[in-house]
């Protein structure tokens, strides 16, 4: 079973994220093995930079990987549709990846080398999402990820 680690900078905040958060949790237990792991989110860097932050979330980010294939999420990475991230998963499964390392970043987005570092860069779309709908998305396309592989009739 592929083992799915999520390295979120920021939490699920409110009742509805923690709710669907759950709710995908639950759905993908049958097909992995998943772990969200939530780093705390920093107002600012000492001293006011944007890139000392996403450096800084970089460093916190690095020290939770597992040196498993690495997943980015960036607005500007490769789109597929889910058929095509079905296959790209089996794909890795097939190669004999156990497990992946899934990281979206803060507010201001990945540090530049650390996303140049990844194995994939993936966009879930072209608008700008809040962290919230980022890392739900990337659950729900998960679970039809794993839907489709499995021939099961949520993906129609």
């Amino acid at each position: 079973m592929l083992k799915v680690r999520i390295i979120a900078v920021g939490k699920a905040k409110g009742d509805w994220a923690r709710d669907a958060q759950s709710h995908y949790q639950k759905l993908l237990q049958k097909y992995c093995k998943l772990e969200i792991i939530e780093l705390p989110e920093k107002a600012d860097s000492g001293d006011g930079s944007i890139t000392s932050l996403k450096s800084e979330e970089a460093e916190r980010i690095r020290k939770r990987l597992s040196g498993a294939f690495l997943v980015a999420l960036d607005q500007r990475g490769k789109t597929f549709t889910s058929e095509t991230f079905a296959k790209t998963i089996s794909n890795l499964m097939s190669d004999g990846q156990s497990a992946i390392d899934i990281i979206i970043g803060g507010a201001y987005g990945l540090d530049e080398d650390l996303r140049k570092s990844s194995n994939l860069i993936v966009s879930l779309s072209t608008f700008t999402l809040s962290h919230q709908i980022a890392r739900i998305t990337l659950l729900e396309q998960l679970f039809r990820c794993f839907s489709i592989l499995a021939n099961t009739p949520y993906h129609k």
